[in-house]
């Protein structure tokens, strides 16, 4: 699994940089005027540009819902006190960075905002690929969806670690199934079947309704921030009124 790990994060920087280049070198770009300041246009339907970019957030914090993988991994990894909040720290900051000069990049060389919302495809980086390319569509399309295809097997192996603790602790239906440890591979074989079979589930919604998965993904995302804010209320409350009730550990919040 280590070196399949490794592999995935090359395979993942030589993607991004392949279609960065692309997009540079051979799209024809938009000023940093049009880009930054004057193209700006409200076509979400809400009233208000401010309110679309609100409700556009949506989107782009569910690719950040994998961010704290490493947590649920957490008793299989050495030193997890140190490394599991380094490794989701650094991943957060490098692929940031990386996203914000990508995002750079697509914006500059998106010729026209709506005929890229309007192309037949669906999909708004298909237009900008055949902007630029012509030819080439195909092959962009397989360098962004191979990182994607693979990484949902880190995906997997992280939530059907948070489900088995989760029926460890008897807090599922058919706890006693879900958490049973395989004698051979030493790892929750069931939990990852239920995991597998639940995402192709959801999955399937989408064929039906555009409009239910994207609701399930608003949800998703809803939840998870409402999750952050009551665990760093109740950390930050602690710290505030009681602080000596906050256990020794590597990250302290500057407590030591």
């Amino acid at each position: 699994m280590p070196i399949l790990i490794n592999v995935l994060m090359i395979l993942h920087v030589l993607s991004w940089a392949v279609i960065l280049i692309v997009l540079w070198a051979m799209s024809s770009h938009r000023s940093a005027e049009a880009v930054f300041v004057s193209d700006w246009q409200n076509l979400g339907g809400l009233p208000t540009i401010g309110l679309s970019v609100m409700v556009g957030q949506i989107s782009a914090i569910y690719g950040c819902l994998s961010s704290d993988a490493c947590a649920h991994m957490s008793e299989e990894i050495k030193d997890a006190g140190r490394n599991v909040p380094r490794a989701m720290a650094w991943g957060y900051f490098i692929n940031g960075i990386m996203a914000a000069i990508l995002l750079v990049a697509y914006l500059s060389a998106t010729p026209s905002v709506v005929d890229s919302l309007n192309d037949v495809t669906g999909f708004p980086f298909l237009y900008v690929f055949k902007q630029a390319t012509n030819t080439a569509v195909n092959g962009l399309t397989a360098i962004i969806l191979l990182p994607v295809i693979f990484s949902n097997i880190m995906f997997n192996a992280s939530t059907s670690r948070q489900t088995w603790a989760f029926a460890r602790d008897k807090g599922l239906p058919c706890s006693r199934w879900i958490s049973k440890i395989d004698p051979k591979r030493k790892i929750p074989v069931n939990s990852i079947a239920l995991t597998c079979l639940f995402s192709c589930l959801i999955s399937l919604i989408n064929i039906g309704s555009d409009t239910a998965f994207n609701a399930i993904i608003s949800l998703n995302t809803a939840a998870l921030m409402y999750t952050y804010v009551i665990s760093i209320t109740c950390v930050i409350w602690r710290k505030i009124c009681h602080p000596d009730t906050l256990p020794a550990r590597r990250w302290d919040l500057d407590r030591n």
